[in-house]
Order: structure tokens, then C-alpha cells, then sequence
């Protein structure tokens, strides 16, 4: 084993101190068997900048090293240098829904699952990559003052590695790890305030101002109530048919309903809740005319949520109307909804299921009339269908058959014939140019069929029939010589 004689040290010089060693020959140690000298150095917290180790050895014959020569390769860096400040940006909550809901700016709600944090971190600072950490951390001033604690990221960590640089770098955090960091001690209404504690990587931290973002906590949606049933319904001085709640609507598209207040008080009487917001409703319809009101298969969504339909312009109206263009043979309901400041929502409250059904049209009678050989008879069909004046209005179509009278009979007879040069428009216009042998007695029959005709489902047929009565009589032709 080689032995060394003399025991090596160092001199050491800090990163202020360039012309005397701050620590001079600072002796080595040496293990048992071990040729390897060591020396530990304490550092410092005062100083930033290169450490100068110079070594100081001779051998058995008393050459000293040229320590000249091997001084660069024995710098020590030493970093006591904080990050800069890094003050907490904007922060974002992100929904849990889907697909996404807008959070209220400023609440902490039963529908957040999450935080985003900006943060803007120093491109100048080379000691923020390759080692160093952000720390993100929660306080509510009113109760911890000044203490701040650490919320964990999703894999339990309290900080999470700096990857890149820049004026507004995002960091994540779940909101069961938020809850979590300040559990027993968060409430309902509480304020949340954020902040980051920013790590390079030699360890060195600083912590920035926390975020002019804060959350105040509310994650308990209002409590629900019932529609109100009645079909005539007075509030204050003012009646309103509800025709939510009548079983048949016929040619109509105004959809009535009123409901109880909601009202938003939290779980416990000390919970600190953030106020009603708005209703909102939504319209479903049924995909038959005979639904199973249990089987959503049945229904379909006609109209999303929506807000107004308010008659007096307050969002917190219990007396809705609103249009819409409602298809005949489907019910109807309302799915209603209360929101509160926070953007909590309540499970969604069924109104009674009403029916829309097509009325038939009905043909203006018309008193018995007279035709004359070769003289072309008009006649416009006029009928009457409260449907046609709905949103989605109402278009008939014609048929004509023609039925010649024989009055010389007893019972008087009757039959069809096709011959008459007789025919009925799309638009309900009947023409009829008889000719010297269509004299005599007929029936014009005239069907008006809308356009709901008759289904396997109701077997009801939207038509009507008019029977007019027309009596061919000749004309007296001048004589040709």
C-alpha cells in the first residue's frame, strides 16, 4: 500500500476572498487502508460565486504540486442566490362536466375539478431548468394568517419539476388536493387565496405574493322544490292558464308553467352559501304518442336549458312562458333547474307531460249552385284549420269525386262517374266545364285533408268532407243554317 508521508490540505478561498485563503492548509483525512484523502467543507449562506480549492502535497523527496496548473479544475460553485420573486398569476378553475360549463370567476363550486395556475418564471435565470421546483400552496387569511400550506400534486408530491420558462408557465392542481390541504379548516364561504414557492437547484426558494385570484368555496347547489300543479293559477293580481298541466293542447305552441321558490341555505345553518342566481328550464319531447314517462329511450331533448320566458324580467320569475314550435301527436314536459351565484345547479325537476294534437280542418259550407252547359264553373274551396296558424303551421290537400243524381227514381239513385271534365287544385280551386249531355243533377264531393293525416297510433283522421250540389242546366244554342 502506497503511503504518503506528508498529510495533503487545501487551501480554500471563498468567492469574496482572492488573495488569502479564507480557510488555509485545511488538513485531509485519510481511512484505514484507503488511499483516498478526503476534507469536508461546510458552505456558506452569505456568498454567491466560485469556491477556490488549491491543493497543497509534496512527495517522499519534497516536490510540491503545481498547483498553478490544476487550480481550474478544483472550482466549486457556490449558490445562495434566491430565485426571483415569482407573484402568482391568473388562475383558472376548470369543470368537471361534459362537456365543459363556464365556472363563475371567483368560485370555488361544486362542479370545479381543478385549478390552473400561471406562473410567470424568469427566462434570465439558468438556475431555474434542469433541477429546480415550483410549490404551490393555499391559505385562508381569515384563519391561518400567515401560514400557507402545501397543496400536493396528483402523484402526492409537494412540488412539481420546472420544465420551461416564461411569462406565464401553468401548473395543475385537483380539487380533491386542494380541499385536502386545507381540511379542517375550510368552510362553506371561506376565501381561498394561492401562492407559489419557487425552487432552483441548488434548493435555494422564494416565495411570491399571492395571487390577486381568490376562491371563495360554495359547493352546495340550492334546494329543490315542485312545480305547481293547478291549471289556473293566480299570483298576486294576475291569473294564468298553465298549459303545462292540461292534458291535450290543441293549436297552440305557448308553453305556461310556475313552480315554487328554490332557495339556496347550505347544509348547516353556519354555512355561508352564495345566493340564488336564475332558473333555467329545458324542453323534452316525446319520440311516440304513447311514451313511458320512465323510459328515456322515449324522450328527447327538444330544447336545451334556457333562461327567459320571465314575465317580469327577473331571472327569479316562478311564472314561465315561452314559444315554441311544438309538433302534433308528442307530449311535452319541462325539466327545470336552479342556479346559484356560485354556478351550483340542483338535479332537474319534471313538470306534468302534456299532449299536443293536430285539430281538423273544417270546410265552409256552400249553398246549392247552378251550372250552364259550356260555361266554365269556378269555385274555391274555404277552409278553416286553427293549426295554420301555429308556428309550424298547416297545408291541405284535395280530392274531388263526382257523383251524378237520377232524380226520376224512387228512392232517387245515385252513382259515381268519371267522365265530367271536372278537376280540384292543390289550392282548392274546383272547375267544372260541363258539356250538352252532362245535364242534370250531381254531387261534388269535396275532401280537405291536413297535413296530419291519420296514423297507426290514433287512428284519427284529419280530414272533412263537403258535399256540394250542382244542377247542369242547358243552354238554348241559336240555330246554324
Amino acid at each position: 500500500m502506497y503511503e504518503n508521508p506528508e498529510k495533503p490540505s487545501l487551501n480554500i478561498y471563498w468567492p469574496n476572498d482572492t488573495d488569502t485563503p479564507t480557510i488555509a492548509n485545511a488538513e485531509m483525512t485519510q481511512g484505514a487502508n484507503d488511499s483516498i484523502w478526503t476534507y469536508q467543507l461546510t458552505l456558506i449562506d452569505e456568498q454567491t460565486g466560485n469556491v477556490r480549492v488549491v491543493p497543497v502535497a509534496s512527495d517522499k523527496a519534497g516536490n510540491y504540486i503545481d498547483a498553478v496548473r490544476i487550480v481550474d479544475t478544483l472550482k466549486l460553485f457556490l449558490d445562495n442566490t434566491p430565485p426571483d420573486s415569482s407573484h402568482m398569476g391568473t388562475i383558472t378553475a376548470g369543470s368537471r362536466k361534459d362537456p365543459p360549463i363556464t365556472i363563475p370567476v371567483g368560485w370555488f363550486s361544486d362542479d370545479t375539478d381543478s385549478l390552473k395556475f400561471f406562473l410567470p418564471l424568469s427566462s434570465t435565470d439558468t438556475t431555474l431548468l434542469r433541477g429546480g421546483q415550483v410549490k404551490i400552496e393555499a391559505n385562508i387569511r381569515a384563519k391561518l394568517g400567515d401560514t400557507w400550506r402545501t397543496v400536493e400534486n396528483k402523484d402526492g408530491d409537494a412540488v412539481d419539476p420546472i420544465l420551461t420558462v416564461g411569462v406565464a408557465v401553468p401548473f395543475y392542481r385537483l380539487e380533491a388536493d386542494i380541499l385536502k390541504s386545507l381540511e379542517g379548516t375550510l368552510n362553506a364561504g371561506d376565501t381561498m387565496s394561492f401562492r407559489a414557492t419557487v425552487y432552483d437547484r441548488s434548493g435555494n426558494s422564494t416565495s411570491g405574493d399571492p395571487s390577486t385570484f381568490v376562491f371563495v368555496l360554495d359547493t352546495i347547489p340550492p334546494t329543490k322544490n315542485t312545480f305547481i300543479r293547478d291549471t289556473l293559477f293566480t299570483q298576486g293580481d294576475v291569473s294564468n292558464i298553465l298549459t303545462v298541466n292540461r292534458d291535450t293542447l290543441w293549436a297552440n305552441d305557448t308553453i305556461r308553467f310556475a313552480f315554487k321558490s328554490f332557495q339556496d341555505k347550505g347544509l348547516v345553518s353556519s354555512d355561508r352559501v352564495s345566493g340564488m342566481s336564475k332558473y333555467e328550464y329545458s324542453l323534452y319531447q316525446s319520440t311516440k304518442l304513447t311514451p313511458d314517462d320512465n323510459n328515456p329511450a322515449d324522450w328527447t331533448k327538444f330544447r336545451d336549458f334556457r333562461t327567459k320566458g320571465n314575465v317580469g324580467g327577473d331571472l327569479l320569475d316562478t311564472t314561465r312562458t315561452d314559444t315554441f314550435a311544438l309538433t302534433h301527436e308528442r307530449k311535452y314536459y319541462i325539466a327545470m333547474r336552479a342556479i346559484d351565484i356560485a354556478g351550483n345547479a340542483t338535479d332537474t325537476v319534471n313538470s306534468f307531460r302534456t299532449l299536443r294534437f293536430s285539430t281538423r280542418p273544417y270546410i265552409a259550407p256552400v249553398a246549392d249552385t247552378t251550372a250552364k252547359e259550356d260555361v266554365l264553373f269556378e269555385m274555391l274551396t274555404l277552409v278553416n284549420d286553427n293549426d295554420a296558424l301555429t308556428l309550424r303551421g298547416d297545408k291541405f290537400t284535395y280530392g274531388l269525386t263526382t257523383i251524378k243524381i237520377d232524380t226520376t227514381k224512387l228512392p232517387i239513385d245515385s252513382s259515381v262517374v268519371t267522365n265530367l271534365t271536372a278537376d280540384i287544385s292543390n289550392a282548392g280551386k274546383l272547375t267544372f266545364t260541363p258539356t250538352k249531355i252532362d245535364t242534370g243533377y250531381y254531387a261534388f264531393r269535396v275532401i280537405a285533408t291536413d297535413d296530419w293525416p291519420l296514423t297507426a297510433e290514433t287512428r284519427w283522421e284529419n280530414k272533412d268532407t263537403l258535399d256540394l250540389n250542382i244542377s247542369v242546366v242547358p243552354v238554348n244554342d241559336a240555330p246554324k243554317i
